[in-house]
């Protein structure tokens, strides 16, 4: 294996619930019965922009022409006040012994936030692949076409670690083996069934079980 790609959102940073809380605290003005567990299941994974489309549509509420602007500040604040890295994250990155990046469907301004506070800056370097880079966001695999080329890695030779079922169409889309990690808060009882089904082998429930994994395939210290 040439390179291993985390996802930001979820993998390495504990964000998920932290924005989706944040987008159903103001909704709640629009639709105050708004579910959070539904919306924590429908919306991992996707661009700021693809949930409030989907939101529309799912949930057939009339929200304002500027609340993606609206949506986009909570979750910023959100994570500047809440965002706390996954447990070992910042261990498991140090070890890995080939090339690593990121492959965000987050806008790279808030994934060099998220690292920063997460310590893990220094670790990626500028390998940092988001949304707002490439033509077309996750589930296309855009971004991991991106990251495999930035880290000069062949796509097929390259390992992604992922927590949402877009995420991990994207990966495989670009070829590559997918690790599921189901460490962070926002995983549902469901979701280790979902990520299988999209193609994410093995499954990982902590940073420790994804540096085991790492360890089988030559690429962990």
């Amino acid at each position: 294996m040439q390179a291993v790609i985390f996802d930001c959102d979820g993998v390495l940073v504990d964000s998920e619930f932290v924005a989706a809380k944040a987008v159903s605290a103001l909704l709640a003005r629009y639709a105050p019965s708004i579910d959070l567990v539904k919306l924590r299941r429908h919306y991992a994974g996707v661009t700021d922009a693809a949930m409030v489309d989907l939101l529309r549509s799912e949930f057939g509420i009339d929200l304002p022409d500027d609340f993606l602007d609206q949506a986009e500040a909570a979750i910023d604040q959100a994570l500047i006040d809440e965002l706390e890295p996954i447990a070992g994250a910042r261990e498991t990155v140090r070890r890995v012994t080939v090339p690593v990046g990121v492959a965000s469907n987050s806008y790279r301004a808030r994934v060099a936030r998220s690292l920063a506070r997460a310590e893990l800056t220094g670790e990626f370097g500028n390998h940092l692949y988001c949304a707002d880079m490439v033509a077309h966001p996750k589930p296309a695999p855009d971004v991991y076409l991106a990251a495999a080329h930035g880290l000069a890695a062949q796509p097929h030779n390259c390992i992604a670690v992922e927590d949402s079922v877009t995420g991990t169409r994207s990966a495989r889309a670009a070829g590559m083996t997918v690790i599921g990690f189901l460490g962070g808060r926002h995983i549902q009882h469901e979701t280790a069934d979902q990520l299988r089904a999209a193609g994410a082998h093995p499954l990982a429930s902590t940073m420790a079980q994804v540096g085991s994994v790492l360890r089988a395939l030559g690429v962990f210290r």
